[in-house]
């Protein structure tokens, strides 16, 4: 839409913008960071009740948060967050 508006093709433009707006709505909520630290640390907090955590708990602790997180943030920065809890 910006490339089409930028050689002044605005019916382009609007038609881009109006696709975008109608799949947008059968997209996921994006979580902000701290939506997505919330449910680590809660995640976390409830693997820590039954023992120690330590590095060996990443995989199971990324299944807990990844079933919840489900795309709606970057994982990378939830893998980030999960390893700092562990650390």
């Amino acid at each position: 839409a910006q490339l089409a508006a930028k050689d002044g093709r605005t019916e382009l433009a609007d038609r881009e913008l109006a696709e975008a707006a109608f799949i947008s709505t059968y997209l996921p909520k994006m979580l902000d960071e701290a939506e997505a630290r919330g449910i680590v640390d809660r995640v976390m907090a409830e693997l820590a009740a039954d023992h120690e955590l330590s590095m060996k708990d990443m995989g199971q602790a990324m299944k807990l948060v990844g079933a919840e997180i489900a795309g709606r943030f970057d994982g990378k920065a939830v893998s980030q967050m999960v390893r700092a809890k562990l650390g």
